[in-house]
């Protein structure tokens, strides 16, 4: 149980590993615009070393997919912020600005709900394509799309999981302050391990062998 490749030491290297993941993600993203490739690198350092314990260590598995993506990660990263704070200002007006009962804020309430669904499944998936494959931000965001929709009973459980995390981690930051500490610690890394144990099986199924890195990195 104690010993170095025992399941207790895999799981506290694990919880280690998450928060170094933690740290680096948190750092990474205080440009802001940084977020894109910050968010890809944590999705590889997720699916190669927590998932499949593959790998150096995380800081080296983050900083090498980070420098690779950096460029496709700032694009996507600013074009789905954009849309996520385009969807935001929509709801609020439709919540708040709008008269109530009229059938137009209903069908507009509607459509941004149905937009709003899409826009978190490509979030699940869109970062964790962009690290396993090198294709072009426009290529990125359709096999992300592609993926997502030809797996929908696991694209399903991943939105409801990751719902459900983010639910736990309100209710805890407003009634339980104990358990907030551990959603400040390990709350974002996991979002990105618990995603990342179904997206790497999922990707497999369109990795193109190669000669190279066992997959990571190639045209889907």
């Amino acid at each position: 149980m104690f010993e170095v490749n025992g399941p207790l030491w895999r799981f506290l290297s694990s919880l280690f590993d998450m928060i170094v993941l933690h740290i680096l993600w948190l750092i990474c993203c205080i440009p802001i615009i940084t977020i894109g490739p910050a968010t890809t690198a944590a999705h590889y350092v997720a699916m190669k070393k927590i998932v499949k314990d593959e790998g150096r260590n995380v800081w080296s598995l983050f900083f090498k997919s980070f420098r690779e993506n950096l460029k496709q990660g700032i694009i996507l990263g600013v074009i789905f912020t954009v849309i996520g704070l385009l969807l935001g200002l929509d709801f609020y007006l439709c919540l708040y600005k709008l008269e109530e009962g009229n059938m137009f804020n209903l069908v507009m309430f509607s459509a941004l709900g149905f937009l709003t669904i899409i826009y978190l499944v490509l979030m699940i998936y869109l970062w964790a394509v962009l690290a396993r494959f090198d294709n072009s931000p426009l290529q990125t965001v359709k096999n992300a799309f592609f993926i997502a929709m030809s797996n929908l009973r696991d694209t399903s459980i991943l939105l409801a999981s990751d719902i459900l995390i983010a639910v736990a981690a309100v209710v805890s930051m407003a009634f339980i302050p104990q358990l907030a500490v551990l959603f400040t610690i390990f709350g974002v890394p996991l979002f990105f391990v618990v995603n990342s144990l179904r997206l790497t099986r999922i990707l497999d199924r369109y990795v193109i062998e190669k000669n190279g890195d066992e997959g990571y990195g190639r045209e889907i």
